[in-house]
Order: C-alpha cells, then sequence, then structure tokens
C-alpha cells in the first residue's frame, strides 16, 4: 500500500508543476521573482522607516495587470507617512499624504518598473521611526480565470486518485479480513483434526489392550494344563483346609 501511495503522490506532484508551469508572474517566465504558484505577485511585510526617511522599493508589472496595495502604520509618534507610487516614466500614478492607513487600486497601462516609495518626512523633526504593514498585489483577472480553471482541473483529478486510492484501501481491506477469516478456519479445523486423532489413537491402543488380553484367556483356555492346575491347586486348597483343621501337617503346592 505504501508503494501505491508513493507513485500516486509522484503522479500527483508532477501534473501539478505542469499545471502551474513552473515560477511565473502575470503569465511569463520570470525567474527574478518568487512566489507561491499565483498567476501574479504577493508581497506581505512589515517595514520601519526612520525619522526625516523615505523607503522604496521596486515591482515590475504588466500591461494590462491590477495593483492592489494597502498599508497602515502600527507604531510611531502621530503615525502620520506619505505613500506615492511611480511609473516606469518616473510620473506620479497615485499618491496619499499624511495619513496612517490607505488603500490602491490601480489598472496599470503598460508594461515596466514601478516604484512604492513610503515617505517619514513629516517626522523629520519628532525623531521618531515607524513601523507599517504593507500588503501589495498584482494579477491580470484572465490570467486568474486560466488558474482557477487550472485548479479546479486539478482538484478534480485529485478527487479522483482519491476514490481510486480509497477503492483500493476498502479492496485491501476485505481481502485482509477474508484472509483472517481463512486463517481462524485453518486454526480450527486443525486443533479438530488433531484432537480427533488422539481420540483415535487411544481407542485403538485400549482396543488392541482388550484384544491381547482376550486372546491370552482364550489361549489360556485351550490349554489342558491350565485346567489340571487349576483344578489341582484348587482341590489341594481344599485338601489342606480339611487337614489344617484335623491338625495335620499341611502341604503346600505351589
Amino acid at each position: 500500500m505504501a508503494s501505491l501511495s508513493s507513485i500516486l503522490s509522484k503522479h500527483l506532484i508532477l501534473m501539478i508543476f505542469n499545471c502551474l508551469n513552473g515560477e511565473q508572474v502575470l503569465d511569463k517566465q520570470n525567474e527574478d521573482f518568487d512566489f507561491d504558484g499565483l498567476p501574479g505577485v504577493t508581497y506581505e511585510f512589515k517595514i520601519e522607516v526612520y525619522s526625516g526617511r523615505e523607503q522604496c522599493f521596486y515591482q515590475k508589472i504588466a500591461n494590462g495587470a491590477t495593483l492592489h496595495l494597502s498599508f497602515e502604520v502600527l507604531r510611531g509618534s502621530d503615525k502620520l507617512v506619505d505613500v506615492v507610487i511611480w511609473d516606469p516614466n518616473n510620473n506620479q500614478v497615485d499618491a496619499k499624504h499624511s495619513v496612517t492607513s490607505g488603500y490602491f487600486e490601480n489598472k496599470i497601462t503598460f508594461e515596466g518598473i514601478y516604484t512604492i516609495c513610503i515617505d517619514n518626512f513629516v517626522s523629520r523633526n519628532m525623531y521618531g521611526s515607524k513601523l507599517i504593514y504593507f500588503y501589495m498585489m498584482t494579477y491580470i483577472m484572465s490570467d486568474w480565470y486560466q488558474y482557477q480553471k487550472e485548479i479546479e482541473s486539478v482538484s478534480s483529478t485529485v478527487t479522483n486518485f482519491t476514490r481510486t486510492v480509497t477503492s483500493v484501501q476498502n479492496s485491501i481491506e476485505a481481502v485482509k479480513q477474508h484472509q483472517t477469516h481463512i486463517r481462524m478456519n485453518v486454526v480450527k479445523d486443525n486443533y479438530f483434526i488433531r484432537g480427533n486423532n488422539d481420540y483415535i489413537s487411544w481407542w485403538m491402543r485400549q482396543k488392541k489392550d482388550s484384544k491381547n488380553m482376550t486372546r491370552k484367556v482364550i489361549n489360556s483356555a485351550k490349554d489342558p494344563f491350565y485346567w489340571k492346575l487349576k483344578g489341582g491347586t484348587f482341590w489341594q486348597q481344599l485338601k489342606n483346609q480339611r487337614m489344617l483343621n484335623s491338625g495335620k501337617v499341611v502341604a503346600t503346592v505351589i
């Protein structure tokens, strides 16, 4: 059963890798980004921005993708920051100023590397850093629909595999139960045969001993000396008894 499960697992893993087709960013093969096989990019992290400083990071986004971005200041003085998104041509796409949290949703019109900056410049006179939670996701709806179809296909295949494995497991359990039943019958029959054999052997020995005794008695009855000896002994004992009663010496015959 272990070997069957191992084979099914290997086939299932191979099928999932074929469906996801390796690591892709927005339906394009790209080794620069690593994610969980989703048709897009997802980031979730916390970052600390010091007073009067700015932290920026960069993300390549495909044409036609949708950018979702949310943030919230978790700790630090007045909890106010500026967040700005720049396109590859250094044009401002969207921005939020002096806020403690916010959400962006932008449709990307051309492919390129976009810049997202978190600015803590408003705290330059407060000497305090700020801890910010940041979540960003980009995807193309058509890729998501295709991804959902692939996942449903894989899920259907997994369901079929599960049914097959369950059926095989049930068959194996039935065979084990049948083997156990047969084994119990064999043990029971063995004890029954051995008991009958012991009884028959004892009965044969008793019968043989009885025959030997009967044969011995018959042979003795056929011997005239036996009856003579037996009769002589009887009459001799009777005579001795009479002589004993009369006070005479008794002769014992052995």
